[in-house]
């Protein structure tokens, strides 16, 4: 007799459960501690977005830090600025 564990959560195993949970766990942290992610919350918010999906964007972000930190093997910068499309533009007009 085989039990179907998946029965209660859809097609979500209980080991994506506790990924999830952990995850929500991070953002919810995040946005109370680290003025960015509060900021970032909020904009979710004020874009229309409810209050578990601002989460979930936020949780989003997060893990798109996290994986361009482990692919990149860097630190992550909390001041980093991405360079302007001009500057960039500029650099290719002179080569």
């Amino acid at each position: 007799m085989q039990i179907n564990t998946m029965r209660r959560f859809g097609s979500v195993s209980y080991n994506q459960i506790g990924v999830l949970t952990k995850c929500t766990t991070l953002a919810i942290t995040n946005m109370m501690w680290y003025p960015k992610g509060k900021e970032y919350y909020e904009k979710k918010l004020k874009e229309g977005k409810t209050k578990k999906h601002a989460i979930r964007c936020l949780m989003e972000r997060l893990a798109s830090i996290i994986y361009g930190m482990l692919k990149s093997g860097k630190v992550y910068q909390n001041d980093y600025q991405k360079p302007s499309k001009k500057l960039d533009l500029e650099k290719t007009r002179k080569n």
